[in-house]
């Protein structure tokens, strides 16, 4: 263990952590790299997520995870919710001397062997009454991000311009990607709008345990439209279902994952559940869950710029830019 290492072990001991037997659960692969360490504070498990040295858009991301997990956590403790949980926000700090800063949460173990117990062979019904019970949480009086059809295109804008910039989108499609925004007015969009979002709605942010089924990550949360996390789920389903790892050639090495809830059968219930839910007024629906897949579609390239260069991912980057230009072009069709 080298120097620098001790040291930042006993500046997190100084602050009440027993790293007698910690464990390193990851090294965040992106922009920026955090340490996600498992480790105990006042004789209680806990994870510890920190950012890099003097990374102030790192320090922002844990300030910002911090805020909205213990928003979310004081929502669901209010509200009584026993849909489901997420881990207790204990704290947040800096480590001055090495210009870190760190989030400490209650830390929850995941048993993949109740997965089945929860989703029951049909990970899509699972999924959307997850999703309808976090949009039935009331959020009027949190301090979550507030989300209309300005913020999303804000956003969207700020993303496209970090694209163009490392040259992952053609020029060409930019006015094509705002015309989508403009395309809908402020009163269509907040007829779906003004519900909790988590933001980066995915398997990976999935805890299952005996008694409680485990929300964690809400960095991104807001409050936003309802078509958010479902076109981000869809996302995920498609990245990892056998048919486009085929078409991007990456099924070998993908391969295992494609048992995760990813995949067509989460596809083809939502397109039901779509039609039923929002038949009445499908056509605006329609448009404004389209536009949110957009806007997930190009969050989530945005996300995949630190790994641009890396093989795998610049398959599947290639792949989802081509699908954001069919997209754009009206040749295919989301849902």
């Amino acid at each position: 263990m080298n120097d620098k290492i001790l040291k930042l072990r006993k500046s997190l001991e100084i602050r009440g952590y027993d790293l007698g037997n910690y464990k390193m659960l990851k090294q965040e692969y992106g922009m920026p790299r955090f340490a996600v360490i498992k480790c105990r504070k006042n004789g209680l498990p806990v994870v510890v997520k920190i950012s890099p040295p003097g990374d102030n858009f790192g320090k922002k991301i844990i300030l910002r995870e911090f805020k909205n997990s213990l928003s979310v956590y004081k929502l669901i403790q209010s509200q009584k919710s026993k849909s489901f949980g997420i881990p207790k926000s204990i704290e947040v700090g800096e480590l001055k001397r090495f210009k870190m800063t760190y989030f400490t949460q209650e830390y929850v173990a995941n048993s993949l062997s109740y997965k089945k117990r929860y989703f029951k062979n049909n990970e899509g019904l699972f999924i959307g009454n997850i999703l309808e019970k976090i949009q039935e949480i009331e959020i009027k009086k949190s301090s979550l991000p507030v989300y209309g059809l300005t913020a999303y295109k804000r956003d969207a804008l700020l993303r496209i311009k970090r694209l163009l910039k490392c040259k992952l989108l053609p020029k060409k499609l930019e006015k094509k990607i705002i015309s989508k925004y403009n395309h809908i007015s402020s009163g269509e969009f907040s007829k779906y709008c003004g519900k909790l979002c988590h933001g980066d709605f995915s398997e990976l942010n999935f805890i299952f345990t005996e008694k409680k089924f485990y929300l964690i990550d809400w960095e991104q949360a807001h409050s936003g439209s309802v078509f958010t996390d479902w076109a981000r789920i869809l996302l995920r389903a498609e990245m990892y279902d056998k048919k486009i790892l085929n078409k991007i050639g990456l099924t070998k090495i993908l391969d295992s994952k494609t048992n995760l809830p990813g995949n067509y059968k989460i596809i083809s219930f939502f397109k039901e559940y779509f039609r039923k839910r929002y038949g009445s007024d499908l056509a605006n629906a329609k448009k404004i869950f389209n536009l949110m897949y957009l806007d997930r579609l190009i969050w989530y390239l945005d996300l995949k710029i630190p790994r641009k260069n890396h093989f795998i991912y610049a398959r599947i980057i290639k792949y989802y830019v081509n699908r954001l230009k069919l997209i754009l072009n009206d040749k295919k069709e989301i849902i």
